[in-house]
Parts: structure tokens; C-alpha cells; sequence
């Protein structure tokens, strides 16, 4: 959707860090050096908002207190509301032990009949990264929805794996009570950990189709028999911090009593 944004020239530093932080491109400086926002497409991620150190990006629609500090009351609510989806990592590979701590941990996630039948894949290192985002985009090529993503490429754009030196991928038996609900309950809480010892995640829809779909990329992956993709996440040391959390409307809640 189109969400028109505005920089407050008041508050403005021209800093740029909304221009880094915006993957939609609304965001440029102009000939005099000075940041505007452009009427472009918005995916409503406000990364802009959260990266602003000076608060100066005004979202319309939204209620007042555009963007505001890290509250420093509960952990867990600041580490839910801080979470950012990270498109930009570190050329460093992340300590594997973070990731083994991450996933035993959501080995305590809440599964249908406790049946616990999901598993995991960890792609580590940028240049096996590399051999299966190339296989995606051998997948994408002929199929309409997605062929978009091999003229980014070409472009040097990469939505999918943007970069991550290491992807975690959740699969389960489809069989399973509930193979979908399992995997991805399990990658939420295994994600809150990676991101609690700092590391930036990101979850890649476009891998998890393409694997859903891609027997080259099944054969890749080595995935148990008759395993399916139901999670895919980038996980790197993040290039980039946020120091706000942008505002989120309340939640929509109907009681029935």
C-alpha cells in the first residue's frame, strides 16, 4: 500500500538513516543535501521511524508519538516491540553456539499433542547462502509471481536472502497433528532468542515458497523424507540498530463474555 510519509524539517539531523533503513526507496537526499520522502509503495515496517534518532519521521494515519525510546519496564515487552526485521548483516559468520542455545530453547514451544516432530536445517556461511539463492532464483525464473525476483537480481538486489550469511530453516513431517502451527510457534520463541543475544533475523517467505516448491532446493537441503519447509529465517550479526520502537496502533479486540 501507499503510505505517504513526511520528514519533520525541524526535527530533521540529515543523517540518512531512514534512506538506509527504507527497502521501498522512499526515502532520498536531494541536490542541496537535504533528506525528503517520495510517494512511493510502503510495506508499513516504519524501520524509517525506528532508525530516526531524531524522531523527525512522521507517518500519517498514525496516532501522535510517531516513534518513541525503548521502554525500559518489562524485558519481555521490550524485546517483543523491538524485534526489527534486519535486511542489512556484518560480513562475520554468527557464534553457532547462539544458534544451538536458540533452538534448544524452542524445544520448549507449545506443540499439538506434544508431538514436537519439527526439525531443523542451519545453512551456515555466505557461500552455501549463496548456492541455494541461486537455485531460487532458477525456480522463480518461469514463474510469473515471482519472476520479479530474478530482474532484482540482476539488478543486484536480493529480497530473499539479503546478504545473511546463515539461514535456519524449520521443516516437519506434513503429516505431523500440526506440522505448519508447530514449526512456526517454534521458530517465533527460537528467534526471540537469537535476538535477545544480538543477532538480527528476518523471515524469508520468498525461500520457504521456492523450498516448498523447488526439488532441486529439496535435494539440496537434504531434507528427511517427505519433510516440507515451513520456516525460513536470515540470521547475521546486524548492520544496523534501531534505538526507537515505532508506534503500533492498539490491538483490535472484540470480548465475548
Amino acid at each position: 500500500m501507499t503510505v505517504m510519509m513526511t520528514i519533520d524539517k525541524k526535527r530533521c539531523v540529515e543523517c540518512g538513516a531512514c534512506i538506509t533503513a527504507c527497502s521501498m526507496g522512499i526515502f532520498r537526499r536531494g541536490e542541496d543535501g537535504t533528506v525528503f520522502a517520495r510517494e512511493r509503495p510502503c510495506m508499513d515496517c516504519y524501520h524509517c521511524a525506528a532508525a530516526c534518532p531524531a524522531h523527525a519521521v512522521v507517518t500519517h494515519g498514525m496516532s501522535e508519538g510517531e516513534t518513541y525510546p525503548v521502554p525500559p519496564d518489562s524485558p519481555l515487552l521490550r524485546a517483543i516491540q523491538s524485534r526489527r526485521s534486519i535486511r542489512h548483516f556484518k560480513d562475520e559468520l554468527p557464534d553457532k553456539a547462539l544458534i544451538q542455545r536458540a533452538l534448544d530453547g524452542a524445544a520448549y514451544a507449545p506443540s499439538g499433542k506434544n508431538e514436537h516432530r519439527n526439525r531443523w536445517t542451519v545453512v551456515y556461511g555466505r557461500a552455501r547462502v549463496e548456492e541455494l539463492y541461486q537455485l531460487v532464483l532458477e525456480w522463480a525464473g518461469p514463474v510469473e509471481h515471482y519472476k520479479h525476483l530474478v530482474w532484482l537480481a540482476r539488478k543486484g538486489i536480493d529480497p530473499v536472502t539479503c546478504g545473511a550469511p546463515c539461514l535456519i530453516i524449520g521443516h516437519n513431517h506434513p503429516e505431523a497433528l500440526n506440522p505448519q502451527d508447530d514449526t512456526v510457534i517454534a521458530t517465533l520463541l527460537a528467534e526471540q532468542l537469537l535476538v535477545e543475544s544480538g543477532l538480527g533475523t528476518c523471515w524469508s517467505g520468498y525461500f520457504r515458497t521456492a523450498a516448498q516448491n523447488s526439488a532441486d532446493i529439496q535435494r539440496r537441503l537434504a531434507l528427511p523424507e517427505g519433510h516440507r519447509v515451513y520456516s525460513v529465517l536470515m540470521v547475521g550479526v546486524p548492520a544496523e540498530r534501531y534505538p526507537n520502537i515505532p508506534h503500533r496502533p492498539v490491538a483490535q479486540v472484540q470480548w465475548v463474555e
